[in-house]
């Protein structure tokens, strides 16, 4: 036991050691004090031969081990006595504020993933939440509104007004309104003549309203109302004395898609359409305004094949081809001419066959060839004064550019019904190039083609005497037509500063194809003209643009005709 006490001090004091704690804490200042004097006073009595040198150093070791377990014992007592404070350590400010956003977020993620769990349970706003025949509807449709300005050459002819008669005469030179003239039955009126002499200014709204009723997995049925009744524009003029406007049916059909298992999905891109229905033929405003819908039958075949290296992502590389056919009646019942047994109804057929095709990553080609053929619709001489019977040959619309023949004896003959001189049977070729290079921006260069086959330069000089101004007819300039165009910017015009520039030329004779549904704006509508078009469009929000266009042309032949038409328009989609 005379050993113990110099080892329990060696033991205590060797836990410190000379360090940091000794400068923090006061006792384990005196402990270490202590550890000192300890280990002086045995090296004292090793030199004073009261302990031996060899059991002085057993003391030490000892002590050191001894120290060791009690600071073990000690660290794990203070550890276990320390498991429930709570130590909150100082967070610098754009720290917590970052924490704050990520739990932020957190929460927001996992709310949002909860209310959308449980409106998929509770069916918020989902199709089974309504009835089944509401969910089958889907709306659409766009409203514009429109500032129309026409400035006429000075060289037009004057709309003249004779007073002792209170007639306009052809001698004026102005230039026919056949629809009118069929209609009256008369040239002597001021509606008999166009006035292309006087400027014109116009604010005008177009309203289209539609719906597609999905009837069946493969079947849709659709419908749309617009303002306007002519074929070839949508558009009313505001400030009629703040009269109401009339909607009527622009589009009522039905469509059928051949489904995908059929004959191992052959059919798989097949599709019927029955009723009226928006044009399904690859076109330009050449020969289709945009706004001529079509009544009638149509299928429309498409299919698609690849070109390349199989990596090339499938939508880049993906090339195709369409075919389409349609009989289209434009008047059906008449009624049947004693001693004609051929029918009086008129139709059309059209059929196209259209080509896509990549030639790089960044180009597309796309080429189409069309064959409009009309049945019925070339004007009949009449017998006689009397003679009525070959009226129903008269067209139900015109525009002006057409070759057109009195359908009476003479011009002094009432009633004045006139009719198409010759017959339209159109080839109709376009072609059009895709750049994707600059990217999101595209570039489209068009070029497209017409030819009347069915014209006969013969079968108009033979009835000159019963046409309008045929002294100034050039018979050999009047079939053909073409159109080239350029256009670039974003591919769709659908957001704020989204934009697409561009413009054509147009070159169409007054036969190349039938001005009832020829552009409605280029010369103010029909065919007989030549001139270009400057275009631009801006995107305003997600649905609603600005447009900007300038149409400038002259006539071909016949009468001079000269007009620029400046169309500033916005419109918003819904």
């Amino acid at each position: 036991m005379r050993y113990f006490f110099p080892i329990t001090l060696l033991a205590c004091a060797s836990v410190l050691a000379p360090g940091v704690y000794a400068e923090e804490d006061p006792n384990r200042q005196e402990l270490l004090e202590m550890k000192n004097t300890v280990m002086n006073l045995v090296d004292a009595l090793v030199e004073e031969g009261i302990i031996d040198p060899a059991k002085a150093d057993a003391l030490k070791e000892r002590a050191r081990a001894q120290a060791a377990v009690d600071a073990r014992k000690e660290l794990l007592e203070e550890r276990k006595a320390n498991e429930n404070v709570v130590r909150v350590p100082y967070v610098p400010e754009f720290v917590r504020e970052q924490i704050k956003e990520e739990v932020r977020e957190g929460v927001r993620e996992d709310v949002l993933a909860d209310v959308a769990r449980t409106a998929q349970e509770e069916k918020w706003g989902t199709p089974d939440a309504l009835p089944e025949w509401v969910n089958k509807f889907s709306w659409y449709g766009d409203f514009r509104v429109r500032f129309d300005y026409n400035r006429f050459d000075d060289n037009n002819p004057r709309f003249v007004q004779e007073d002792a008669a209170n007639r306009v005469t052809a001698s004026s030179g102005a230039i026919p309104n056949y629809q009118a003239i069929n209609q009256l039955r008369s040239l002597n009126t001021q509606e008999a003549f166009y006035n292309f002499s006087d400027d014109r200014e116009r604010l005008r709204g177009r309203l289209r309203v539609g719906f597609d009723i999905a009837a069946s997995e493969n079947v849709t049925v659709g419908a749309r109302m617009v303002t306007g009744q002519s074929p070839v524009s949508r558009n009313i003029d505001l400030g009629e004395d703040w009269d109401t406007q009339n909607l009527t049916l622009d589009t009522a059909y039905v469509s059928y898609d051949v489904a995908d298992d059929f004959m191992d999905g052959l059919f798989k891109d097949f599709t019927l359409w029955g009723g009226k229905f928006e044009n399904p033929f690859v076109k330009t405003e050449l020969t289709w305004d945009n706004d001529v819908n079509l009544t009638g039958l149509a299928a429309v075949y498409a299919n698609d094949f690849y070109y390349g290296d199989e990596d090339i992502d499938s939508a880049r590389r993906s090339n195709g081809w369409q075919a389409t056919f349609g009989v289209f009646p434009l008047s059906l019942g008449e009624t049947p001419v004693p001693g004609d047994d051929d029918s009086n109804d008129k139709w059309m057929i059209g059929a196209q066959l259209a080509m896509d095709r990549r030639l790089s990553d960044n180009t597309m080609l796309m080429l189409s060839g069309a064959y409009y053929a009309y049945n019925n619709i070339r004007g009949e001489l009449a017998a006689g004064p009397d003679d009525f019977s070959t009226f129903w040959t008269a067209p139900g619309f015109v525009q002006k550019g057409n070759s057109m023949m009195f359908l009476t004896e003479t011009a002094n003959d009432e009633p004045i019904v006139f009719g198409l001189a010759t017959d339209y049977e159109m080839l109709n070729l376009v072609g059009a190039l895709n750049f994707t290079h600059f990217a999101p921006y595209e570039v489209d260069l068009t070029a497209a083609y017409v030819n009347n086959l069915g014209y006969e330069a013969n079968d108009l000089r033979n009835n000159a005497d019963r046409i309008f101004y045929s002294a100034s007819y050039d018979y050999d300039r009047r079939n053909q037509g073409y159109e080239l165009s350029v256009y670039g910017g974003h591919p769709q015009v659908e957001g704020f500063m989204t934009w697409r520039v561009g413009g054509r030329y147009v070159y169409l004779e007054a036969d190349a194809t039938l001005d009832a549904y020829a552009n409605s704006n280029f010369q103010l509508g029909g065919t007989n003209y030549k001139g270009w078009q400057i275009d631009a469009m801006l995107g305003l929000t997600q649905s609603s643009f600005l447009r900007v266009r300038y149409f400038s042309t002259k006539e071909i032949t016949e009468v001079p005709m000269g007009v620029d038409v400046l169309l500033l328009d916005f419109q918003t989609d819904f």
